[in-house]
């Protein structure tokens, strides 16, 4: 994929472009995708290595999946930051720019089974709704073809890591949701015990 995509606007306001997910694209059954890589990871010019990201990889950790069994993404491949339109049809211009990267992350996994939007503007992205509050431990319907024709017909739908860092009483239904995901996707999780979350880095 190209590394100067110019789609969008967000290109001229990001450090560095993210392209691709992060994981093992030939084994792993279930996609997760976040809103956007953070200041962090833009800095970094790195993939994931924010705290929400380790936040994730710790909730995964503890149903017992290893990283072959999971592929990260972005649903905005550049870091939007605070900039992203209040208008819905100028957001969703930006989420539709990105459109053929994620579904290139989807269509280089084999073995996909389920689909995680972790996020409002991945909600929007892959269900065209935005009120996480609502939709938010549900699983809903692709509205996107292509993925349909993907064999995915539903798309689980959570809180970002980002509000967990905020609100962490609501961990318990995110990492419900991951769950019922990994279940779907056929990776039998199972309650590891490791090292409680330190929430105070």
């Amino acid at each position: 994929m190209s590394e100067t995509c110019t789609k969008c606007f967000l290109h001229e306001h990001t450090k560095h472009q993210f392209l691709k997910g992060s994981g093992d694209f030939g084994l792993a059954k279930l996609a997760i995708f976040v809103d956007q890589p953070n200041f962090m990871d833009d800095k970094r010019g790195r993939y994931f290595v924010s705290e929400g990201a380790d936040l994730l990889r710790h909730l995964l950790a503890r149903m017992g999946l290893k990283p072959m069994d999971y592929v990260l993404a972005y649903t905005l491949c550049c870091c939007a930051g605070k900039k992203l339109p209040g208008k819905k049809a100028d957001r969703l211009a930006i989420v539709q720019a990105c459109t053929e990267y994620r579904l290139a992350t989807l269509q280089n996994m084999p073995n996909l089974k389920a689909i995680v939007a972790l996020g409002s503007v991945s909600s929007e992205a892959f269900t065209f709704r935005t009120a996480i509050g609502e939709t938010e431990g549900c699983d809903w319907f692709a509205m996107e073809p292509a993925v349909r024709e993907l064999g995915i017909d539903n798309i689980w739908v959570a809180y970002s890591m980002g509000y967990l860092l905020e609100k962490p009483s609501e961990t318990p239904s995110v990492y419900r949701v991951l769950w019922r995901a990994a279940e779907q996707a056929g990776l039998n999780p199972v309650e590891t015990k490791i090292q409680p979350y330190n929430w105070n880095i």
